[in-house]
């Protein structure tokens, strides 16, 4: 009976790998192709749990997400009002230069060899909005990304298995595979978000194995990178040894937050998020759950967390930036943390 489940599962995911750079359109109508599967499986989802799983915010983002998901091909879909709002940084800000300079002289040896590797592989399709920074060669976004994984790496150098709650689009998934090529990267998104990722990587990444899933699961292939739709997760059985969540937990509601909070970041050793202070309330936001909820939580399941003051986008937007590092149910030595 368990071979026979285990064929059941494979069969509900499907795989997609090409090792020649599919066309753009090819990859756009394999993305609608994903989408389309998605959005059938879980509607009645979207239908009676919308709250529970979406912001107030999102929900209105998704309409405009979903317009573009299904329009013609566009291969300036970062560029189109809400995915962009959301996933592109437009500027070159003073953030922009904390993140360069914090890459440049406050690394260490091994974390400046990865950044060599970024340096000299990164490559960038050209229709990547926003400015670029000139130091590093790279997108705005980019350069944000590879700080988010460096700042991740310092604490946990070879993750096995990364989870990332909230992908974007998948850039930050790209770097991870630069930086560490064997490992197994699952994404946790809704379905909208998750077709994006599926568009990006498949076309950036044409010699990476995506796997989408669309049930529950227990077993992830090596080496892969996994798209699981966050209505899933709370069934599925993940044990990661980094889990990254940026901007992305803390937007989403109290409920998904305890379930990950429940699920002890699915066991990670390490644990980095980014995200907004006081929900952002002094600037607005209201949709925006409290800071509170999901830092204190972090403290009581680790041994060590550093939680400090992150980017100040403005007066009213301010942010932190929390490392948190060995679990405390965690055995260490053959002894108790």
């Amino acid at each position: 009976m368990k071979q026979i489940k285990k064929i059941i599962i494979a069969l509900l995911s499907f795989t997609t790998v090409t090792h020649t750079q599919p066309t753009f359109k090819k990859a756009w109508q394999n993305m609608q192709r994903v989408y389309s599967k998605l959005e059938s499986k879980f509607s009645d989802y979207v239908k009676h749990d919308k709250e529970k799983f979406h912001t107030s915010s999102w929900i209105k983002r998704m309409a405009g997400i979903r317009k573009t998901i299904k329009g013609p091909c566009n291969q300036h879909f970062l560029n189109t009002k809400d995915i962009r709002s959301t996933m592109i940084r437009g500027s070159y800000e003073d953030y922009q230069r904390i993140e360069e300079c914090y890459l440049t002289y406050c690394t260490s040896p091994a974390m400046r060899k990865l950044i060599e590797i970024f340096k000299k592989k990164n490559r960038e399709a050209d229709w990547i909005p926003g400015q670029r920074s000139t130091l590093y060669n790279c997108s705005v976004n980019s350069l944000g990304h590879l700080y988010y994984a460096i700042r991740a790496l310092e604490k946990n150098d070879e993750p096995n298995v990364i989870v990332e709650f909230g992908g974007g689009y998948g850039n930050l998934a790209r770097i991870f595979k630069m930086f560490v090529p064997k490992s197994t990267i699952i994404i946790i998104d809704l379905p909208e978000l998750l077709s994006i990722q599926h568009l990006f990587l498949s076309y950036m990444m044409p010699d990476t194995e995506i796997v989408v899933h669309e049930e529950s699961t227990h077993t992830f292939k090596k080496g892969c990178i996994h798209l699981i739709p966050i209505y899933v997760i709370q069934e599925s059985t993940i044990n990661a040894d980094l889990f990254i969540s940026n901007f992305a937990i803390t937007e989403s509601p109290y409920s998904v937050q305890d379930l990950v909070i429940e699920k002890q970041f699915f066991d990670a050793s390490t644990c980095y998020l980014t995200g907004q202070l006081n929900g952002w309330k002094d600037g607005g936001c209201a949709w925006i759950p409290d800071h509170e909820h999901l830092i204190n939580n972090t403290k009581k399941l680790y041994r060590y967390t550093d939680c400090t003051p992150y980017h100040i986008f403005r007066p009213d937007l301010l942010n932190f930036e929390l490392i948190a590092h060995i679990q405390k149910n965690k055995l260490c030595l053959g002894k108790k943390l």
